[in-house]
């Protein structure tokens, strides 16, 4: 939806970006809640990233990429109302 011409309406491009993000924000619940087990267990031991950076890192990179959000209006204002926005700029660390 950043390559449609209307990405740069916040009417258009805040209803798909919320149902993405909060779909995203109940996986990562979940995932972290079933490997946090492993996370404690053998993360330090071999140097791996937690779950939860890893689902980050690739949420990033296909759905919310940097080169896009960049580009786009809404994620270049300095401050915005909407919190859904706000919630991708932090997590991304957009600010």
């Amino acid at each position: 939806s950043f390559q449609d011409e209307r990405a740069t309406q916040e009417a258009f491009l805040v209803p798909r970006i919320e149902q993405v993000w909060f779909r995203f924000l109940r996986l990562l619940a979940l995932m972290s809640s079933i490997f946090g087990v492993l996370d404690s267990r053998f993360v330090w031991r071999h140097r791996l990233p937690k779950v939860q950076e890893l689902l980050l890192e690739h949420m990033r990179k296909r759905c919310f990429p940097l080169d896009q959000l960049s580009k786009n209006e809404l994620f270049l204002q300095a401050t915005t109302k909407n919190e859904t926005v706000k919630q991708i700029k932090f997590a991304f660390n957009l600010t």
